[in-house]
């Protein structure tokens, strides 16, 4: 199975930084207990590219300008929760952004109903999914799923957007059907919007 590491120079391009800026990245998020690692030496060891391992190095990058500010708000807002699921539900094990953004990964941004259109985070405490339906009556009308960090959910759900980040479909499918190929899955079919 291929590195997250070797998968780099993808993301850099992709968020025009460059594969050492995100390899230190690397190595804080590990630190953090947000990337596990294979122990070892040479291949097969070390962090593997999963669906789940980019998402938490794209949430991160979403969330902090700087190494320095690869901190705890990186792992807060991976584990934000589906606001909507928690209202409407009550569920307090609502699917949490790192799981969507991994799914994301997976699905290469597309589904048979939907296509991804951005993955934005407010840095202050929400994240947001933004999905543009493909097919069926409502075609054309888009959807958002918000997440919240736990624990201050009501505060959240109040506070103004203060500094937020958004990557955009053109700038993320290419990246996931670049990972659908390091990962040896196949590669979504359907042509970028």
């Amino acid at each position: 199975m291929a590195s997250l590491k070797a998968f780099l120079p993808n993301v850099a391009r992709a968020f025009g930084t460059t594969p050492d800026a995100l390899y230190a990245r690397q190595r804080a998020l590990i630190r953090l207990g947000l990337l596990p690692v294979l122990e070892g030496k040479g291949p097969g060891s070390g962090v593997l590219l999963t669906a789940d391992t980019l998402a938490v190095l794209i949430i991160a990058i979403l969330t902090a300008d700087t190494l320095a500010e690869t901190d705890q708000r990186v792992v807060s807002l991976c584990e934000a929760r589906d606001d909507t699921l928690l209202r409407e539900t009550g569920i307090p094990h609502a699917p949490t952004f790192r799981s969507a953004v991994a799914q994301a990964v997976t699905d290469g941004g597309m589904t048979e109903s939907y296509t991804l259109v951005s993955l934005e985070v407010s840095r202050c405490s929400r994240a947001e999914i933004k999905m543009l339906r493909t097919k069926g009556p409502t075609q054309g009308t888009s959807t958002t799923n918000t997440y919240l960090v736990p624990g201050d959910m009501q505060v959240a759900r109040s506070s103004p957007t203060i500094i937020t980040a958004t990557i955009e479909t053109k700038e993320i499918l290419p990246l996931f059907h670049d990972f659908a190929v390091a990962a040896g899955l196949s590669a979504p079919t359907q042509k970028y919007p």
